[in-house]
């Protein structure tokens, strides 16, 4: 961040960008992920306004997310390995949306009382991905009248997706949030509408392909 020009308000409040514009040299910073995840919250049907939602994580991708639900005004549960990082960026957030926002570990007991009152499920930590260790989440803990969200994407159907999918819950998985969050970032470059269906198609080629690969 400290090498561009300007740098999107959000962006900075979130202290993450995963996006460059260069518009006549001018280089500007933006972070894609909240808008990608509530683009691909939205693709499905859902609504997430005033909803209670755990959120595992506290890195860049998740402290965006955070940020979009925070607008949204839901309740929030932070979730992370580090609680302290969880801690501090949920108190960020309280401050400056005034909503329902705390921090917790992984913890078997805690994890087990959020699971059991949220709405919404969103992992967006790298647990799970590829040799990643799971999230600590029980199949059992996981309600049918749920969403939940895995921005994992390697591999496709995460073992969280899979165990929400078997307790009947509804899913959104990492392709979803992938696609939706480039096709902002598309936008940001071309001033364009991002051509999805072309773009959902290369990904499922590309992640093809990756798994052929590695057999």
């Amino acid at each position: 961040m400290r090498y561009l020009d300007r740098v999107d308000t959000e962006a900075a409040e979130v202290g993450s960008i995963n996006t460059v514009t260069n518009d006549r040299e001018t280089l500007t910073g933006f972070n894609t992920d909240g808008t990608g995840a509530m683009n691909a919250i939205k693709e499905v049907g859902a609504s997430v306004d005033g909803s209670t939602v755990l959120l595992l994580g506290a890195g860049g991708a998740a402290r965006s997310i955070a940020y979009a639900l925070a607008n949204r005004g839901c309740s929030i549960k932070l979730a992370n390995r580090t609680a302290s990082v969880a801690k501090r960026f949920s108190k960020a957030l309280d401050a400056k949306f005034g909503v329902k926002t705390e921090s917790m570990s992984l913890s078997k007991k805690l994890l087990s009382q959020a699971v059991t009152q949220a709405d919404l499920i969103l992992n967006a930590s790298s647990m799970g991905m590829n040799s990643e260790s799971d999230p600590p989440i029980a199949e059992k803990w996981i309600r049918a009248d749920q969403w939940v969200f895995d921005i994992v994407y390697r591999p496709v159907q995460t073992k969280l997706l899979r165990d929400a999918k078997s307790a009947g819950a509804r899913t959104i998985g990492g392709v979803d949030m992938l696609l939706h969050q480039g096709g902002c970032s598309f936008k940001l470059w071309t001033g364009k509408k991002a051509p999805l269906r072309e773009m959902r198609r290369a990904i499922a080629e590309k992640l093809m392909l990756q798994n052929a690969t590695r057999r």
